[in-house]
């Protein structure tokens, strides 16, 4: 299966299809992230499955194929295909939490904001403002190449390296479809009500840590919490923190679960 892979995707022998894991009746939507795969936030996944939680990760669309497959996806595709799994998985199950990590982040307040029957949000350093700052001109610059490396340097260099699974590169496209997003989350962030948990590392070198703070002061949850981790850098699920976001992730269901 390997030489199915392009290149540039980084550790194809972590398989990064969707992962459905069967569980009780309270059930867990956990979305991945920009270029990533179910395999970012399947050790969160597993840790919650144990307990007894049902767990679905879906793969977005343009995700664990091929960059070329991203270059055309529009963030209304990544919106329709999220909306179809919470009602898919709340078909299943009888309350539904939905979390997901940076651009699953984002994806996971829209959800939020739309329905108001989701029992509870957990956001994974939501990709609410991106540090690089080129990202901006991504809209233009992508007339002119439709890939770039620019950002894996900052997160690949710790425990992380092994464990992350997707593209080791930048589509162009998409990040423009990214910034679409946060434009539009920005002005849902009033309408979020339900119980909210918000995990930022401090050693984030990819998302500005400013932005964690401002969905928190921003939404209308009377019930959240923002919980700063001294020594992840972005990818939260995965870093050496991880089983403390597990088990804060864990606690906040089994709260607003009973």
């Amino acid at each position: 299966m390997l030489q199915d892979f392009p290149d540039y995707f980084q550790n194809p022998q972590l398989d990064p299809s969707p992962l459905f894991l069967e569980g009780g009746s309270v059930g867990f939507l956990l979305i991945h992230g920009y270029t990533a795969s179910p395999v970012e936030i399947a050790l969160v996944g597993k840790y919650l499955n144990d307990l007894g939680y049902t767990i679905s990760e879906p793969l977005l669309p343009g995700h664990g194929t091929n960059i070329e497959d991203l270059h055309t996806c529009t963030c209304d595709d990544w919106i329709d295909f999220v909306d179809q799994a919470y009602r898919e998985l709340s078909q299943r199950c009888e309350r539904v939490i939905v979390g997901g990590m940076s651009l699953g982040g984002l994806l996971t307040l829209q959800l939020g904001a739309k329905f108001q029957d989701i029992a509870g949000l957990v956001a994974y350093a939501p990709a609410f403002e991106l540090r690089n700052r080129f990202a901006p001109f991504a809209p233009y610059l992508k007339y002119l190449t439709k890939t770039i490396s620019w950002r894996k340097g900052n997160i690949r260099k710790s425990i992380v390296d092994d464990r992350w699974c997707g593209y080791g590169i930048d589509s162009l496209p998409a990040i423009s479809q990214l910034l679409e997003l946060q434009d539009r989350v920005r002005h849902l962030l009033k309408d979020i009500r339900q119980p909210i948990l918000i995990f930022q590392g401090k050693l984030d070198q990819t998302v500005d840590s400013s932005g964690a703070q401002r969905i928190y002061d921003s939404v209308s949850s009377e019930d959240k919490n923002l919980i700063w981790l001294e020594h992840s850098s972005h990818i939260v699920t995965l870093d050496i923190e991880w089983e403390i976001v597990a088990k804060k992730t864990a606690d906040f269901i089994e709260r607003i679960s009973n």
